[in-house]
C-alpha cells in the first residue's frame, strides 16, 4: 500500500504525461544505442572487423563525443530553456541514427556514432535536471524509476524490431528503422512539455535560483566526497551494464550459434521485458526504504549493485542458451532499482544552481567510463584472449569485466557512510557569482 500511495502521488504531483514524456526520450535514446549492439556480428562480418574495432564504434569513439559534450550540456542545463534543448538533441540523435543506416564503410560508421555521441551529450543533464524540479525527493526514486521504463523498453524495440528487421532486410535497414521514432518524439516534446520553475521541488529553501560559474561548480562536486563516490562507483557499476548490454548477444549468437532473429527477440523479453518490471517494482521499494534521504538512497545503490553482480556472471557463463536468458532477466530486473537509486542520490545531494552540472558530471563517469571503456577493454580481452586460443574468449573478456561491480558498490557504501555522519540532505554551495 505504501509504495501504491507513492506512485500515486507522483503522478498527482504533476501529471503523468509530463514523466511520459521524459521516459519516451529515454526510450528512444536507448533505442538509437541496442539497435548496434544485436547488430555487431553482421557489421563485423560485412566489413571484416575485428572485436577491438567493434568495441570503439559501439562504445568508447560514442562515449568520447558524449564525455566531451556532456559537461557544456550541463553547464547550459542550469542556465538555458530545457524542452528546447531536448527538441534539438533529440531531433539530431535521431537522424544521425538513420545516417549510421547509409554507412558502408567502417569510418563512415564511426562518424555517425561519434556525431550521436556529441548529441546524446545533452539528454541527461536535460532530463535529469527536469526530473529534480519536477519531483519531490521523497518520491524521486519513483519518478527516476518509471523514467528509466524507457531504458529496458528501449532494449526491448530495439533487439525486437532491430533483429527481425536485420534478418528480413539486413543492418542497412534496422538502423535507419530505429532512428525515425525520435524525429516524431522531438516535435511532441516542443509542442506539448512545459518549462519547470528551477528549485521549485527542493527540500530546502533556495535564496537564489542564479547558477554557479563552471569554477564553482567544480568546486561543489570536488568538495562533496560522497559525491565523487557515487561517480566512481556509477563508473564501476555502469561498466557491468554496457558490457552485457552490448556484447551479450554477439556472445549468444557465438557460444550457441543462435542466429539474429533468435538472439533479437529472445533479448527483447528477458531483458527489456523484465527491465520494465524491475522499474515498475524497484523505484517504489527504494522510495519506501530509502525515505527521500540521499544517505538511504547511496546504501540502496550499492545493494542493487551487488545482488545483479551474480546474476550478470551466471548469465555470461550459462552452459545453454535457455538459462543465460534466465539469468539475463535477473540482471535486468535489478538494473533499473540501481539507477533510480543512484540518479536520486544525486539529485538529492546537488543544490538547485548546480544541479545540472553534476548530473552532467555523473554522465561522463558513466558513459566514459561505463559505455566507452567497458565495452571497448572487453573487445581488446576477447582479442586478446583469442590469440592465445581460448576456447571462449569473449566469455573470458566479459567474466573479467563483470568485477567492476564489486568495486562500484563499496564505494556506494562507503558514499553512504559519509552521508549519515554528514547530517545533511544536501551541501551548501557557495554564494553564485556577481
Amino acid at each position: 500500500m505504501g509504495s501504491e500511495k507513492s506512485i500515486g502521488r507522483v503522478f498527482a504531483s504533476t501529471g503523468g504525461y509530463t514523466l511520459l514524456l521524459l521516459m519516451l526520450v529515454q526510450l528512444a535514446a536507448m533505442l538509437d544505442r541496442v539497435i548496434l549492439s544485436v547488430l555487431l556480428q553482421p557489421i563485423k562480418l560485412d566489413f571484416h572487423l575485428t572485436d577491438t574495432q567493434l568495441g570503439f564504434v559501439s562504445g568508447l569513439g560514442f562515449s568520447l563525443a558524449l564525455s566531451l559534450a556532456v559537461l557544456p550540456m550541463g553547464y547550459l542545463a542550469d542556465r538555458v530553456n530545457r524542452k528546447r534543448a531536448l527538441v534539438v538533441i533529440v531531433s539530431a540523435w535521431s537522424l544521425l541514427t538513420v545516417m549510421s543506416g547509409l554507412a558502408r564503410g567502417f569510418p563512415l560508421l564511426c562518424l555517425a556514432r561519434i556525431g550521436l555521441g556529441f548529441a546524446e551529450g545533452g539528454q541527461s543533464p536535460f532530463v535529469l535536471s527536469l526530473i529534480g524540479d519536477f519531483f519531490p525527493s521523497r518520491y524521486r526514486a519513483t519518478a527516476l524509476s518509471f523514467m528509466y521504463m524507457g531504458v529496458p523498453l528501449g532494449m526491448l524495440v530495439g533487439l525486437l524490431v532491430g533483429g527481425m528487421a536485420a534478418a528480413a532486410y539486413g543492418w542497412h535497414v534496422a538502423m535507419m528503422v530505429a532512428g525515425a521514432p525520435g524525429l516524431a518524439l522531438a516535435l511532441v516534446i516542443g509542442l506539448t512539455l512545459r518549462e519547470p520553475r528551477r528549485g521549485q521541488q527542493d527540500d530546502q529553501p533556495q535564496t537564489s535560483a542564479q547558477p554557479l560559474d563552471f569554477r564553482q561548480s567544480l568546486a561543489f562536486i570536488v568538495r562533496t566526497p560522497a559525491l565523487v563516490h557515487m561517480f566512481i562507483g556509477g563508473a564501476c557499476a555502469s561498466s557491468v551494464v554496457c558490457v552485457m548490454g552490448v556484447w551479450l548477444p554477439a556472445l549468444l549468437m557465438r557460444d550457441f550459434s543462435a542466429s539474429i532473429g533468435k538472439v533479437g527477440p529472445a533479448l527483447a523479453f528477458s531483458g527489456g521485458a523484465m527491465g520494465v518490471l524491475g522499474s515498475l517494482i524497484c523505484g517504489p521499494i527504494a522510495d519506501r526504504l530509502g525515505q527521500g534521504s540521499p544517505a538511504r538512497m547511496a546504501f540502496l545503490t550499492g545493494s542493487f549493485v551487488l545482488l545483479f553482480f551474480p546474476a550478470a556472471q551466471l548469465c555470461v557463463t550459462a552452459g545453454d542458451f535457455n538459462s543465460a536468458l534466465l539469468f539475463n532477466g535477473l540482471f535486468n530486473l535489478l538494473v533499473p532499482g540501481y539507477l533510480a537509486c543512484l540518479h536520486s542520490t544525486v539529485l538529492g545531494v546537488a543544490h538547485a544552481r548546480v544541479r545540472g552540472f553534476a548530473v552532467a558530471f555523473l554522465a561522463i563517469m558513466l558513459n566514459l567510463m561505463g559505455y566507452g571503456f567497458g565495452p571497448q577493454f572487453a573487445g581488446m580481452a576477447s582479442d586478446w584472449f583469442a590469440a592465445r586460443h581460448a576456447a571462449l574468449p569473449l566469455r573470458d573478456a566479459m567474466m573479467v569485466l563483470l568485477v567492476a561491480a564489486l568495486w562500484g558498490s563499496a564505494h556506494f557504501y562507503y558514499a553512504a557512510r559519509l552521508l549519515r555522519s554528514d547530517g545533511r540532505l544536501t551541501s551548501a554551495p557557495p554564494a553564485p557569482a556577481t
